[in-house]
């Protein structure tokens, strides 16, 4: 007995893909999956319209940074900032609203605003992390917003940033189930309780550095009605 071995070409084999389902006379397909460019800017990746608006790459900036061109701020970034922070602290840590901001602190932390925003308070409570930590953390990333609005926009961005950073404080920060609701929850706290304070401490210290920037210039011109005159009396001829 003989066997002959037939290549059949791929066009003219027959489908064996089942049908359709029909019910009552009505033939059913499956809907097509709609696909659209990423809304964010300069972006020419795609995506699924029921899913997001944005591509993989800038829903994942959206969901952790509330914006799809938000970053994270790195922490060499931040260097100069923390020193800023440790000193308007130091110097100002004894005034009314400063103390008024650490007790606002204190009862958020005990607080549970929402479901998820009360597990992250919660974590930050068995971290033992204190008010003064807090008022650290958000003074800094609104210094480095303050100095450098165009990678820290006044915008989700910066509200997104000031929960991070807060987050950031507990024992174990890098925690990938952390809740958007729950950042957000935060941020919104944050910026709308200490923004005037935070603000407030900044310009004290552009004043003070601006007037000692006067003190300094005036001494080293050495006119005869610059403050000098009050610190060094000058000698009559």
């Amino acid at each position: 007995m003989k066997f002959t071995l037939a290549f059949v070409p791929m066009h003219s084999r027959q489908s064996t893909a089942p049908d359709p389902p029909q019910h009552h006379g009505y033939t059913y397909m499956r809907p097509s999956i709609t696909r659209r460019v990423c809304a964010a800017e300069h972006c020419s990746g795609q995506t699924h319209q029921h899913v997001s608006q944005f591509c993989a790459y800038h829903r994942g900036h959206y969901l952790r940074h509330g914006d799809a061109n938000g970053r994270a701020i790195t922490a060499h970034e931040l260097t100069t900032f923390r020193t800023l922070a440790t000193h308007l602290l130091s110097t100002y840590g004894a005034r009314a609203d400063v103390q008024a901001g650490l007790r606002w602190i204190a009862l958020l932390l005990s607080s549970r605003p929402n479901p998820q925003t009360g597990v992250e308070l919660a974590r930050l409570q068995a971290g033992r992390v204190t008010s003064e930590e807090v008022l650290h953390a958000v003074l800094t990333l609104q210094a480095f917003a303050d100095r450098f609005p165009g990678s820290l926009p006044d915008d989700a961005r910066l509200t997104f940033a000031l929960a991070r950073g807060v987050l950031k404080l507990r024992k174990k920060p890098n925690r990938k189930d952390t809740s958007r609701i729950a950042i957000r929850t935060l941020g919104l706290l944050l910026r709308e309780a200490l923004s005037v304070l935070l603000i407030r401490l900044i310009r004290l210290h552009d004043r003070k550095r601006d007037e000692d920037a006067a003190l300094l210039k005036a001494i080293r011109s050495g006119s005869p009605d610059d403050p000098v005159d009050i610190l060094i009396p000058r000698k009559k001829p």
